[in-house]
């Protein structure tokens, strides 16, 4: 997963803008299953549904939607959330693409990261601490 998680960051860091591709991997490398592309009624777009095993739906798969991680900082937070319970963040109101991540009580030991929007740099961040915690 370090390997994978490298990537990511690295194309993370690449972006300068919203990427559903990224998102779409982002959502299999951290909770698995695979990637399957549907097309909104509405609008005829394109977007990222994770197929996984589940018990709970009929024929065995959930097809759940990814989240914007790389649009909305409310999805980011969520992530942060989700991967890294009992961590902290922080988006300065002024930023232009910086967050931080750190653990509960341990300001200073965290991830500060810029990039071209605050959810992008609060994923980086994000990735970077599980990397860090997945090497020991």
């Amino acid at each position: 997963m370090t390997d994978n998680l490298r990537g990511l960051i690295e194309r993370l860091e690449k972006l300068e803008g919203p990427d559903r591709e990224v998102e779409a991997e982002i959502d299999v490398t951290l909770f698995g299953g695979e990637t399957i592309w549907k097309t909104a009624n509405y609008t005829m777009e394109s977007y990222p549904a994770s197929r996984r095993p589940s018990a709970t739906h009929i024929g065995g798969f959930a097809n759940e939607h990814v989240p914007s991680y790389t649009a909305s900082l409310d999805a980011a937070v969520g992530l942060v959330e989700r991967v890294l319970p009992g961590w902290d963040g922080f988006v300065p109101i002024n930023a232009k693409g910086e967050a931080w991540v750190w653990p509960a009580g341990g300001m200073g030991k965290g991830h500060r990261v810029s990039a071209a929007t605050p959810a992008i740099a609060l994923l980086i961040a994000t990735l970077k601490a599980l990397q860090e915690n997945s090497n020991g």
